[in-house]
């Protein structure tokens, strides 16, 4: 199609794309004070709201540029990390002092991708199509790939695979456009990590048929790629890339790609199989590469159509070999040194070091697999327009494109029901006393602080809400040595009590919290707020500090509402299970309980006649391996009034990780009060 002719019907594709995105419910994701959509997803799209939310009130005199520092503290936070799309955060961070205390910009980005994948992709296949009708069909099938749709409930900045199509688009261009890859070059590293990587892999690969093809010297291809890499690297340290070190690695294992990926609809992306799962690994799950059934179908029938008919032109070996060899390198990267069949390992094997750290550093190499997706589909679309008949081409084209919609029509629907949510997002930070506590105190300090701890999603909203640094946080990569430094740092105020007066400090170790509840000083105040374990310092200092939600807790007194449960639910402070329900009702605290003679107290009340067994109790250590029993006993029926259980606990030993666990059998409605261990000698005091 003539540049002229291609130009002026570029609304076919932006319509295409536009409907769509109406069609997903899109419009509502727009208004830019609606952020219950993205509250309601998985945890990375508030990650990437409280990213921004806390980015937009930096000043912009800072270096790095997308310096993050009240998002994480001494995590390392920069705004690439949250993964807030820096293509966008930037250009709003200018209108921040114009813009409401709500705005999300999240939804501009949804519609923003599809366009321009709708875009790219039309101008892709334009290079090999002739055939608006064709071109139409084609880039409406590649607009109904689930790869990147999947992306929009889970990894909004991954939702930009639309790079891959442009990146793609260039490489089949007649001659090397060097304005134009450094431009999509840079909105990438603008965008994210990933999509950076796989297009600077189509890059590599232009500027290795161009060199073939002896349309670029050598010289003149080694000035354009460190010209680009100059320029990327430039960029990267300006917007906090290496904000954390060169290579910030994660310990945890990395994610692969399945060899039966693009089949597999891991149980939910398929109509026609809704349950079909290929593979049951997580691991596998971030290597997510189905192509739905009308492109399996269509990629199936064009390899039919390959070998039995001849091709009106052909590319030359310059163009085929370099893309081929790039999307087999990105296969092998994708596939890791786990190589698997479905549930059936094929190969495994062991890498060197330094490959390990790279993988680690990008946490999920199975993604890498996403320009061969874009390659494949379009490859069929291709040679189904190409090697038949136009007519015979485009009725293939809309059955694929029949079979596409109808196999997707039920993850389609899921994204409409994400897209607007039933219901408005509520915090479950619900008791008044937190608009005091966010008064009174300055920022918030989790105890021991890490990658999404618990709660996290309430108190970052908490604290963004009162404008208060936080320590923690949702991020692709943290400062692991610096998260290091102020573990023990915060282990040494808990030790020597010498807390921070501006802080409110939110414990989620065990550990440390049973020292916390064993030391504290009088002017500071352990409890629970709405489940979350709280320290308050200086509560003189705060006069409406005070609440009844506030439940205070010292070493030896547990209130029920206080410990976890399996089958219990809190009601006026009690947990309570219903006739029926077996299982524990309490477990924990985790305590250690040192050597020494003490008197236990179990407080509760069970609806059955006193000669009935309703339930029973023990004192347990090391319950996570090989449990060790000091004590036990049953809980009788009450008739529904109060009752206790007390004994005496006599330990030559510490007792460390202890639980006093209660169990209902379900003959009863069970309700338990509180547990209570005081010591009663004076060998050893549980506050030391």
């Amino acid at each position: 199609m003539k540049p002229s002719c291609l130009s002026s019907s570029l609304w076919i594709p932006i319509s295409l794309a536009v409907a769509l995105f109406l069609a997903l419910g899109g419009f509502s994701v727009l208004v830019t004070s609606n952020t219950d959509w993205i509250m309601h997803g998985f945890l990375d799209p508030q990650a990437n709201l409280y990213g921004w939310e806390y980015f937009r009130h930096t000043p912009w005199l800072q270096f790095p540029l997308g310096a993050n520092p009240d998002y994480g503290m001494e995590l390392g936070s920069s705004i690439v990390f949250s993964d807030s799309i820096p293509l966008f955060a930037l250009p709003f961070k200018l209108l921040a002092p114009l813009l409401p205390e709500t705005f999300q910009y999240f939804g501009l980005w949804v519609l923003t991708c599809m366009v321009l994948h709708a875009v790219f992709g039309y101008l892709l296949l334009s290079r090999f199509i002739t055939s608006q009708w064709q071109l139409a069909l084609g880039t409406a099938l590649l607009l109904l790939l689930p790869p990147y749709l999947m992306r929009f409930t889970i990894h909004l900045a991954l939702g930009g695979q639309w790079l891959l199509l442009a990146g793609l688009y260039l490489y089949f261009s007649p001659r090397y456009r060097a304005t134009f890859w450094l431009l999509m070059l840079t909105l990438a590293t603008l965008v994210h990590a990933y999509l950076l990587v796989m297009l600077a892999a189509i890059w590599g690969a232009d500027l290795l048929q161009r060199l073939w093809a002896r349309q670029l010297t050598l010289v003149q291809c080694l000035i354009r790629g460190l010209v680009g890499s100059a320029v990327i690297i430039g960029l990267m340290w300006i917007l906090g890339y290496f904000m954390l070190g060169s290579t910030p690695t994660v310990s945890d294992p990395y994610g692969r790609m399945n060899l039966l990926a693009m089949v597999d609809p891991a149980g939910g992306w398929s109509t026609f199989f809704p349950n079909l799962r290929l593979t049951d690994a997580y691991l596998d799950s971030d290597g997510f590469a189905y192509l739905g059934a009308g492109i399996i179908g269509l990629l199936v029938t064009a390899c039919i159509v390959y070998f039995l008919t001849a091709p009106r032109e052909t590319l030359s070996m310059y163009t085929v070999w370099p893309i081929a060899a790039i999307a087999w390198f990105l296969l092998l990267i994708a596939l890791t040194n786990t190589i698997k069949l479905g549930n059936f390992t094929l190969i495994e094997f062991e890498l060197p070091s330094w490959a390990v750290q790279v993988y680690q550093t990008f946490r999920s190499p199975g993604r890498f697999f996403g320009p061969v997706i874009y390659l494949v589909s379009a490859i069929a679309i291709i040679i189904a327009s190409t090697r038949l008949p136009t007519r015979a081409g485009t009725c293939l084209l809309v059955v694929a494109l029949g079979l596409q919609i109808h196999d997707l029509s039920a993850s389609l629907q899921s994204i409409r029901d994400y897209f607007q949510p039933e219901a408005r997002w509520t915090s479950p930070l619900s008791s008044p006393l937190w608009e005091e506590l966010g008064e009174h105190y300055e920022k918030v300090i989790y105890v021991r602080p890490g990658n999404m701890p618990p709660y996290f999603i309430p108190m970052t909203e908490f604290a963004l809400r009162h404008g208060m640094p936080i320590n923690s946080g949702y991020l692709a990569r943290i400062d692991v040595a610096e998260e290091a430094r102020a573990r023990v740092a915060l282990m040494e105020q808990v030790k020597t009590g010498n807390y921070d007066a501006s802080a409110l400090y939110i414990f989620n170790d065990e550990e440390l919290w049973d020292i916390v509840t064993r030391t504290a000083a009088t002017d500071h105040r352990a409890g629970t707020l709405d489940g979350v374990r709280l320290l308050l310092p200086r509560v003189s200092l705060c006069a409406a500090c005070s609440h009844p939600d506030f439940l205070s807790q010292r070493w030896g007194v547990w209130n029920a509402s206080q410990l976890p449960t399996i089958v219990g639910e809190v009601r006026n402070g009690a947990l309570q299970a219903e006739p029926g329900q077996v299982g524990y009702l309490s477990f924990g605290p985790y305590t250690r309980i040192p050597a020494g003679s003490y008197r236990y107290l179990i407080t509760y009340s069970a609806d059955a006649p006193s000669h009935t067994v309703a339930g029973h109790w023990d004192i347990v250590s090391g319950a996570a391996k090989a449990p060790v029993e000091h004590a036990s006993g049953e809980l009788n029926g009450t008739d529904g009034e109060v009752g206790m259980v007390q004994g005496r606990l006599e330990t030559a030993e510490d007792i460390p990780l202890s639980e006093i666990r209660t169990f209902t059998n379900g003959v009863a409605a069970v309700s338990l009060i509180s547990v209570e261990l005081k010591q009663t000698g004076a060998d050893h005091d549980p506050a030391k």
